[in-house]
């Protein structure tokens, strides 16, 4: 991959990271609630000490042409949500109504598997993860391939995205490959209950419910 650089005004601010980290934001029954990290009991322990359960970005993702695509191997995490595996925690603050986690169900499975490539000494290996959707009793496989060389196999798309050419130079970067997943296809999967929508000012990926 060739490393570029971006100087002056003009290039730094058309030319930055890919992806983006960003919190989720739910929005349901006209109320919105912000995500944590934090397991059960701490966000409980938090809001009884009338404290702010902690947030961070943890999501990262890519907005492109309306789309919203986030890295095949991270998204556990929001295929839970999306699936509908979540707690929520009420607490008024100022600007919104609340917590949610990730529920203790998990629609997210993932294991890996090496293919023989007909050449010799050469073994491809794939990563196969599945979602299940309890309500339809169907599953959604998501596979790709990362040896010999990266391959989307099913349900997934390559992108090559900008990355910083080192975390100590802010204005070096360079392109890397990544295997991409739509967010709104695992959506749909689990019935389309939500409309995505990424607010780039306050890095905020907004569920709202339907």
């Amino acid at each position: 991959h060739l490393l570029f650089l971006c100087i002056g005004l003009f290039f730094l601010s058309s030319c930055s990271e890919s992806q983006k980290s960003v919190n989720i934001a739910l929005k349901k029954e006209g109320k919105t609630y912000l995500f944590s990290l934090m397991n059960k009991q701490n966000v409980v322990q938090q809001i009884a000490k009338g404290e702010m359960p902690a947030m961070m970005n943890s999501t990262v993702i890519v907005a492109e042409d309306g789309k919203l695509f986030m890295e095949a191997s991270k998204i556990k995490t929001i295929a839970n949500i999306l699936g509908g595996s979540i707690e929520i925690f009420p607490k008024q603050e100022t600007s919104f109504d609340g917590y949610f986690i990730e529920g203790e169900t998990s629609v997210f499975s993932q294991s890996m598997k090496n293919k023989d490539t007909g050449e010799i000494g050469k073994i491809a290996s794939i990563i196969e993860v599945r979602l299940s959707n309890e309500s339809t009793e169907v599953s959604y496989p998501i596979s790709w391939q990362v040896t010999p060389e990266l391959k989307a196999i099913e349900n997934c798309e390559i992108q090559s995205l900008t990355v910083k050419y080192s975390q100590h130079s802010d204005n070096e970067f360079t392109s890397k490959d990544f295997v991409m997943v739509n967010l709104e296809d695992i959506n749909q999967f689990f019935g389309g209950h939500y409309s995505l929508r990424y607010d780039k000012n306050a890095s905020l990926l907004y569920l709202e419910e339907k």
